[in-house]
């Protein structure tokens, strides 16, 4: 048992080293000149633009405050650390894409300081810890499949960092949050700042939300106002666990509302079943390759052009596409990414399981991801709505035919 655990343990570490491998494109250079392409595709997008230059913007204004400075000084340090102390090479898109992502919740720390916003301490901290978690994880892969683990510890001493900053954004956060609601109801205080500060943690542990929180202590204060510390905390502890209980209910009842799923068709559901015939004649073909040293035949390549289809057909549906113009746009980007996916997988060892199945995981994912989202209906799409790849004005467009 203890060595089938191993076995897996270490077929998911070697995936995922195809993975980051995948990313990187060592030995296939010509792909690059595709990423390219795919990237200006993506620029011209007008809202990955927008998305880009906020992150500027929002990062130049965030360095301007104190936390901002701080967090600043934090991440150089991290990214100074992984330079010199990371054995092996960091994958250039892995490293693009995790520094894009720190950038992306820099520029949002100081707006989740407010106790208005509707991220939680614990969303932001995730937010923060996906990028330092996904290059721990490229850096241990890459060691399990080289079998060197001198520079083990330092891999995992990058992982400090996300203590250190969930430790500093939640001191801010608490300091931010109740010297802005003690200044906005000064008036209705009537007690020392000290005091004041343990009713406010106190009925912080109640509602475990700073919204909530700022919302319902905020009533509570002006209405009683008259109250010492004791007093407060007493009451406090009577009326807010009925009212907090009260709020889950009606928002446990909205999330049932919001999110009822699209039910598949009976169509929908037959072609469900064609591919996962489909899925299993590949993955039966793939472990008696591996096993059994067969040849794949003509069913098993039937069967990969076939989930070929459904995952094009699933990318699209993920998407949510809204009009015939991004329809076209992204049919065409996913088909170039799958046809580098096909590339990179063909051109694999195939000794491992990882390796000769190495799109299946990829086909099941897409497919879970779609199973429930609204199906692509071309003819009745616009032909082109105000929310579209290019950025396009609909009403020019409709000009222009007119013309």
């Amino acid at each position: 048992m203890v060595d089938f655990i191993n076995y897996v343990i270490k077929g998911i570490l070697h995936y995922c080293t195809l993975l980051f491998g995948m990313l990187d494109f060592k030995e296939l250079g010509f792909m690059w000149i595709i990423i390219i392409i795919l990237l200006v595709c993506a620029i011209v997008n007008k809202g990955v633009r927008k998305s880009i230059f906020g992150v500027i913007k929002s990062f130049i204004g965030v360095v301007k405050t104190i936390p901002g400075f701080l967090f600043l000084i934090l991440l150089i340090s991290y990214y100074s650390y992984i330079a010199i102390f990371f054995e092996e090479k960091i994958t250039i898109i892995v490293l693009i894409l995790s520094t894009y992502l720190f950038l992306q919740t820099f520029a949002t720390v100081n707006l989740d300081l407010l106790a208005e916003r509707e991220n939680s301490v614990w969303k932001t901290i995730k937010k923060f810890s996906f990028p330092v978690i996904l290059l721990c994880i490229q850096q241990i892969t890459m060691m399990v499949e080289s079998n060197n683990f001198t520079n083990l510890n330092m891999v995992l001493y990058s992982l400090l960092i996300i203590p250190i900053f969930s430790i500093l954004f939640f001191v801010f956060k608490h300091y931010c949050t109740y010297i802005d609601f003690y200044k906005r109801h000064k008036k209705y205080i009537k007690m020392s700042d000290f005091d004041f500060f343990k009713v406010f943690n106190e009925s912080l542990i109640l509602c475990n939300n700073y919204k909530k929180n700022n919302i319902l202590l905020s009533e509570f204060v002006k209405d009683n106002s008259n109250l010492n510390a004791i007093e407060m905390k007493q009451k406090i502890n009577d009326i807010f666990p009925k009212v907090i209980s009260y709020t889950i209910q009606e928002e446990n009842q909205k999330k049932k509302l919001n999110s009822k799923k699209e039910m598949p068709t009976k169509l929908f559901v037959f072609f469900n079943y064609i591919w996962l015939f489909n899925i299993l004649g590949v993955v039966v073909s793939v472990i008696w390759k591996r096993f059994f040293d067969t040849n794949f035949d003509f069913w098993y390549y039937w069967s990969y052009v076939i989930l070929l289809i459904y995952f094009l057909y699933d990318l699209l549906r993920i998407k949510e596409i809204e009009n015939q113009c991004d329809f076209v746009t992204y049919l065409f980007i996913y088909m170039v990414a799958i046809g580098l996916l096909v590339f990179y997988s063909f051109n694999l060892k195939e000794i491992r399981l990882t390796e000769l199945g190495f799109m299946i995981p990829i086909f099941i994912y897409a497919r879970y991801k779609s199973y429930y989202n609204p199906k692509i209906d071309f003819l009745r799409l616009p032909i082109i709505s105000k929310n579209n790849f290019f950025g396009i004005d609909p009403h020019n467009f409709k000009t222009t035919l007119k013309k």
